[in-house]
């Protein structure tokens, strides 16, 4: 028997920003922090024209880094915390960045910085020990759920409409679409994948939920090759961690 398969899903829209040398934690925090000044801002255009403080002289000032990466969350959280206005806290990745409280989050306009290997090539999440270790923003959720029989009515008339573009016409709105199945698949964290917005590149990085977790439980070491033994020497804090920022910080 063929199961058909509907994508339930909610997105922010964050502006995207490069990073500039190994800067990808300070890259996510100033996405944020504009993404959060601009959902603020009620037509005041004097915020914009506002001159923000460089946040990499700011984190070298501190001790924090030399050229722009950040081996400690805890750091990444202060910078939001003092230094951007962020409402930020820290999370336990294995215990409380599960599925139901992601999306709890993102449904309330917040979103998540969470470190993970990137591959090279792909910029999806992998395993080698945090040599490939990255930040990047968790903007959106998918859930991929069994379609409910009036669902499969609704989707052969939408097919039979169009020509183009068929896998678009299965994709609702997560919080706006109630449905058994996919709050089944949330609760049983199944099927689920994150939208991760990152400095790299403009494209989203889309990967199933289990994956990041993984990939953020084993970051442990640093790229001696990349960052010098003198870094090395620093041990990596970024293992269980996320950041979960709201406006509204103080």
């Amino acid at each position: 028997q063929v199961v058909n398969m509907m994508g339930y899903y909610h997105i922010l829209s964050l502006p995207w920003q490069a990073q500039i040398g190994p800067s990808c934690g300070l890259a996510a925090l100033r996405m944020i922090r504009e993404y959060f000044a601009n959902t603020n801002n009620d037509g005041n255009n004097d915020n914009k024209n506002t001159q923000l403080p460089s946040l990499l002289g700011i984190a070298q000032e501190r001790g924090y880094t030399m050229d722009g990466e950040i081996f400690d969350a805890s750091n990444l959280l202060e910078l939001a915390q003092q230094d951007c206005g962020i409402s930020c806290e820290m999370w336990s990745v294995q215990d409380q960045f599960q599925p139901a409280q992601i999306q709890e989050v993102l449904q309330a306009g917040g979103v998540f910085v969470l470190p993970y290997d990137s591959n090279a090539g792909t910029r999806l999440p992998c395993k080698i020990d945090g040599r490939g270790a990255h930040y990047g923003v968790v903007v959106g959720m998918l859930v991929m759920a069994e379609q409910q029989p009036q669902q499969q009515e609704q989707q052969s008339d939408n097919d039979a409409n169009r020509d183009s573009l068929p896998e678009m016409i299965k994709l609702h709105p997560l919080l706006e679409e109630t449905t058994t199945n996919a709050s089944a698949a949330i609760g049983s964290n199944g099927n689920v994948f994150l939208l991760v917005q990152h400095s790299l590149s403009p494209k989203l990085s889309i990967a199933p939920w289990s994956d990041f977790v993984e990939s953020n439980q084993q970051l442990t070491t640093i790229d001696e090759a990349k960052f010098g033994k003198s870094n090395s020497t620093n041990n990596l804090h970024l293992q269980g961690c996320v950041l979960v920022c709201r406006s509204g910080g103080t």
